[in-house]
């Protein structure tokens, strides 16, 4: 697994989806990007943004396609809190990872300690927190750069969301600590140089 950090990286100014896609100012979003399938416990996303319908200043975005998709949308029809978006194109993904305030990233209970999702890279490239599902070593690879909850806990879920979304500088620490684990581990002068030391 590897990013490239050039290309993915923390914007200084707001990304354009902000905009594109109508989220006020002060509105923290919190973002699944990719595969809307069975195996990633997505259900949890609708369920949080259930229990926080009333708090006006978190937007949930789904972004992805795949089998579960309509699923959710009736699941999230009368939730006025989330929003549902095709997948962009590659060019644009730093911008959609910048969108983020804060990246959700669930796991199916069957495979949130064994699985490092390969989006996890990008999410930490970008320095913005994410609030997963996991356990094991996935939950210790992202403990201190962001907030990990047991895999199907919807309050607990929901309850990581909402204190993210109303604590900037939290946020902020978290985001900066992924950034710098994607830097030193993950980026692709590193994995490509410690990939060539089997060879020599």
């Amino acid at each position: 697994n590897w990013v490239d950090t050039d290309k993915i990286f923390p914007l200084k100014s707001t990304s354009h989806y902000r905009a594109l896609w109508h989220v006020p100012d002060g509105t923290r979003v919190a973002l699944y990007s990719g595969t809307l399938g069975g195996k990633h416990g997505i259900e949890i996303i609708i369920e949080a943004a259930r229990l926080l319908s009333q708090h006006p200043g978190i937007r949930f975005v789904l972004c992805g396609s795949g089998g579960l998709r309509t699923v959710l949308e009736k699941k999230a029809k009368e939730l006025k809190n989330i929003s549902f978006y095709d997948l962009q194109s590659p060019e644009q993904l730093n911008e959609l990872l910048n969108f983020a305030d804060i990246h959700l990233l669930p796991q199916g209970q069957d495979i949130s300690g064994f699985l490092m999702p390969s989006k996890l890279t990008g999410i930490f490239a970008s320095g913005r927190p994410v609030i997963a599902t996991a356990s094991g070593s996935l939950a210790q690879m992202i403990c201190g750069r962001g907030v990990v909850v047991p895999p199907g806990h919807v309050q607990a879920f929901a309850d990581a969301i909402r204190r993210l979304a109303e604590n900037d500088e939290e946020r902020k620490l978290l985001g900066e600590q992924a950034r710098v684990y994607a830097v030193q581990h993950w980026s692709k002068e590193k994995v490509l140089t410690e990939f060539e030391k089997h060879f020599l």
